[in-house]
């Protein structure tokens, strides 16, 4: 079995075309080159403002995962492109939670989970604007057993459990 930042396969609920792994610090340039891709509505869902670019803190974040605290999982074609990232963030205070965010993807937010449930976390949080309806809607499809919070300011805190190592991942629906 390979190490979760070494995993490079195509799985059952992904389409063959596409390779998942962990960023590594050769990834970049296209994390750089793939943010400048999203809309600015896709920026605004995920990061709640418009925001402009990443950080060269935030690139070193995501490219240098420590696959146990921190891990960033992307999503290449065939060809190598970058098509997604997800990640997850243990909470520093309570090891068993971590925060989760993606942009784009069923397979990233399944095998993102996989990953914490193999690092020792056993439940995500993620914040999802009240808008996002599809980010809300995919959460809560594989997810049905989960725990929502409106926050305020339009946010909606999202819990779930995962369960114990050797659960299966959440199939779509």
């Amino acid at each position: 079995m390979q190490a979760p930042g070494i995993h490079e396969a195509a799985g059952p609920t992904r389409p063959a075309a596409l390779r998942l792994r962990s960023l590594r610090a050769a990834d970049a340039d296209q994390l750089v080159a793939g943010f400048a891709r999203l809309s600015r509505e896709a920026r605004y869902l995920r990061w709640f403002h418009p925001k402009k670019q990443l950080s060269a803190a935030e690139v070193a974040d995501l490219t240098h995962p420590d696959h146990c605290d921190r891990e960033a999982v992307a999503a290449f074609s065939a060809g190598g492109h970058l098509l997604g990232v997800a990640r997850f963030v243990r909470d520093a205070g309570d090891g068993s939670v971590a925060d989760v965010t993606v942009i784009v993807g069923t397979s990233l937010l399944r095998e993102v989970s996989d990953r914490a449930r193999h690092a020792g976390v056993v439940r995500l949080r993620a914040d999802i604007l009240s808008g996002n309806r599809r980010m809300l809607d995919l959460a809560f499809r594989l997810w049905p057993a989960h725990h929502s919070v409106h926050r305020g300011g339009g946010v909606v805190e999202v819990e779930f459990d995962l369960g114990p190592v050797g659960t299966p991942a959440p199939a779509a629906a």
